[in-house]
Order: structure tokens, then C-alpha cells, then sequence
């Protein structure tokens, strides 16, 4: 019916409803489909075709955002944005936001809001933290500079781990420990060091990425570090629901405080009142402040090949849910906690995860997977679980079979 001239701009006739229809008006075959889409348009659902934006630190805000060509600069403006099911945010991979990306809309269940990285390089970052200047000396070897934001932690240049700790005393800061009075940051350098020498970041936002109260949200392929509290955040209120979300693939690192919970629950990538989440593929470490992962109040959830280690509590964490898999994943190298643990759930299969390293030698809750009182049915089955201080501790019955368990204590399963 139409020859290659006629379907040319075609796409363009897929955005007329509402729209001037000038091109189309010149071509009478045009003419005759544009009828026909007004029609579908005016009686029937449009399919979702999503918009892309794009976001790196060489744009401006005064883009258009819809290309790499012409990307945004600021999180900010993309948290301006109403974003809408289909909707695809990039972010250039080698760049760096020191800001909060909040996701404002939620997708739909064949057309999620995206939120990934494009070009190449590393991840795009967004860091909770920012540099602090202004460095006098305080007394010795303790120097102060101004900042009116209550940190939650303190880290040196690009130093991986726990990041300095927090001294409960202005007036006896040990070496590599740092202070908030309300309104200075003081810190005491490990060397002895002037910090003005150094990059020093202090976490003060609470956030990388939050997604409360939205559904069909997908985060992946994006690099969050140095947050105050929680890390990527998907926080619903009773009764409703996050629906249908996926975060995967990303590198988490650094939230929260530094070993000692503060009692604020800063689970690195935190999901909770939800339905069919997905956490996938994500490799999270030195998570503060308690979990590396958590998902609590939700049914259907699907904890799938993530690497965890160095978390404050427990490594992967559910509770108060129903109908939960652990399949693939590894957790290691924690100073105590569990590697997986669940309470308050049922319908729970564990199968084929790694556990290794985690506690001290006597450390009675440093256990590879470890229950406290569910419902079932519960399977646990094809684990590896080694140097921890217990294997398996049950306080629910389990299906336990064909796994493989080397403890510290000699205990491979407790039943209380």
C-alpha cells in the first residue's frame, strides 16, 4: 500500500495524537493512517513508548537531555523531571554526582522506569559525600574545618574500607577517628598527617538513589558509595506498595556508619512493603550501619547472584515476607553477622549460595545461615558454608539437604 517514501516519517505520525499534523497533511496515504491513529488514540490505550534522557558531567542543564549529544548535567534536573512508564535515564559512565537521585513516577508493569549507565568507563558515581576544606589546626595533631551537616562517617582519599571512626570525645581523639561538634568536622589523621594534605570526604547525604514509594522502578549498572545512611532505597508506607522492582547490577559500597550501628537501620540496598522485588547481580561491600541487603514486608522476592561482604550486621536479610529465594549468591569476609537470615517469613528456598570468613572465632552469631522463628515450607539445599563460627542454625523446621559446611565450632546444624 505504502512505498518506502510513504513510511519515511512514519515515526513521527506515532506522536500525533495531540501534535500538529502539517508533515502529514502533504501526503494523502499519510492522511488516511493518521485518521486511523487519531481514532485508536481517542478510544483505546496507547501503547508506552518511554523517553530517553541523558545525564553526564560535561552537559548542562540548559540541554534537551534527549541525547548523548545534548545530555543534562544535574541529578537535580532529572529529579525535576516527572518521569513516565517507558522512561529511560543514562547516566555517562566516568561521571561523578555528589547529589541524591530521587526518582519521581512510577512505571508500569510492561514499561518500567529505567534508571543505567551509557558510554564507557567506569560506572557512573553517585557519592553521598562531599570534600571538606577549610583545615586549621585544632590542637597537635586534631585539625577542624567547617561543616553544618551531622556526617555519618568520615573517609580519606580514595581509600577502600571502613572509612575513619567516629570518637565519642572532642577531648580524646584517638589516631584516625574524627568528631562532629554541630557546626566543625575535626579529625585526627592516623599519620598524624595535616588533612589539607589529603581528600577528606564526610558522607552527609543520606542517599544515593531513592525510589520510596514507586513501582516498577529498574536501577542497574550504576556505582553508589560514601552515603550517610542507606545506599539505594526503595522505602514504601503500609498499606501501599513498591511493585514489581528491580535493582541489579550495581556496585555498592561504603553507607552508613563505620562498625558500630547507630540504631537507624542503614541497609546498604534497603526494599521494604513490596510486591515481586528483585535484587540481582549486585556486588555490595563495607555496608554500615547494619545489612548489605534487606528486604522486609513483601512477598515474592527474588535475591539472586549478588556478592556481599564487609557488612556491619547481617549480609542478606529478610524478614516479616513470604515466598523468598536465595539462589547464587555469595557473602564473605564480614567481621560478625550471618551471611543469610530470615525471621518472621515462610516459603523460603535457599540453594547454591557461597558463605565464607565471617566473625571471629568465638563469635556465636557469625553463623551461614541462620533462622529465627518462620513458617514453611523451608528448603535449604547445595550451599557451601566455610569458616564461619556455625553452619546452619534453625529455629524453624527445614528441609535441609546436600550441603556443604566447614565451621570454626564444629556445629554444621543447630535446631533450637
Amino acid at each position: 500500500m505504502f512505498d518506502s517514501e510513504t513510511y519515511e516519517p512514519f515515526e513521527e505520525i506515532l506522536f500525533m495524537c495531540g501534535a500538529t499534523m502539517r508533515r502529514v497533511s502533504r501526503n494523502p496515504a499519510l492522511c488516511l493512517v493518521a485518521v486511523v491513529l487519531l481514532g485508536v488514540c481517542a478510544g483505546f490505550p496507547a501503547p508506552a513508548y518511554g523517553r530517553a534522557f541523558y545525564v553526564g558531567n560535561s552537559g548542562s542543564d540548559l540541554n534537551s537531555g534527549r541525547s548523548p549529544s545534548s545530555p543534562w548535567k544535574t541529578l537535580r534536573k532529572v529529579n525535576s523531571t516527572v518521569l513516565e512508564p517507558g522512561d529511560v535515564v543514562y547516566l555517562e559512565r566516568g561521571s561523578l554526582w555528589r547529589e541524591t537521585l530521587v526518582i519521581d513516577g512510577s512505571g508500569a508493569e510492561d514499561a518500567p522506569i529505567t534508571i543505567t549507565a551509557y558510554g564507557s568507563g567506569d560506572p557512573p558515581t553517585i557519592s553521598g559525600a562531599d570534600i571538606v576544606r577549610g583545615w586549621v589546626q585544632y590542637s597537635g595533631a586534631v585539625y577542624k574545618a567547617p561543616l553544618s551537616e551531622n556526617p555519618g562517617n568520615v573517609y580519606i582519599d580514595n581509600a577502600v574500607g571502613w572509612g575513619l571512626n567516629e570518637s565519642r570525645s572532642l577531648s580524646s581523639m584517638p589516631p584516625g577517628t574524627w568528631y562532629w561538634d554541630g557546626s566543625h568536622l575535626f579529625v585526627r589523621l592516623a599519620d598524624g598527617s595535616n588533612p589539607t594534605d589529603h581528600i577528606v570526604e564526610a558522607a552527609v547525604r543520606d542517599k544515593a538513589v531513592s525510589a520510596d514509594n514507586r513501582s516498577y522502578i529498574v536501577i542497574d549498572h550504576i556505582r553508589t558509595t560514601r552515603t550517610g545512611c542507606w545506599a539505594i532505597s526503595m522505602i514504601s508506607q503500609n498499606p501501599s506498595r513498591n511493585v514489581g522492582s528491580v535493582i541489579r547490577d550495581n556496585i555498592v559500597t561504603q553507607n552508613g556508619t563505620n562498625l558500630i550501628d547507630t540504631g537507624r537501620y542503614c541497609n546498604a540496598i534497603y526494599i521494604n512493603y513490596a510486591t515481586s522485588p528483585t535484587v540481582e547481580g549486585n556486588r555490595v561491600s563495607y555496608a554500615g550501619g547494619h545489612n548489605a541487603i534487606n528486604v522486609q514486608q513483601a512477598t515474592n522476592i527474588r535475591i539472586l547472584n549478588n556478592d556481599v561482604s564487609e557488612w556491619n550486621h547481617n549480609g542478606i536479610d529478610t524478614k516479616m515476607s513470604e515466598g523468598i529465594l536465595y539462589h547464587g549468591n555469595t557473602a564473605h569476609d564480614a567481621p560478625h553477622g550471618n551471611g543469610i537470615y530470615s525471621e518472621q517469613s515462610s516459603n523460603i528456598t535457599v540453594e547454591s549460595n557461597t558463605i565464607y570468613n565471617i566473625g571471629g572465632v568465638t563469635n556465636g552469631n557469625s553463623n551461614g545461615i541462620h533462622f529465627e522463628p518462620c513458617g514453611g515450607p523451608i528448603t535449604i539445599r547445595s550451599n557451601s558454608i566455610s569458616n564461619t563460627f556455625g553452619g546452619i542454625y534453625l529455629r524453624a523446621p527445614a528441609t535441609v539437604e546436600a550441603n556443604s559446611i566447614s565451621t570454626r565450632s564444629g556445629l554444621s546444624l543447630t535446631k533450637r
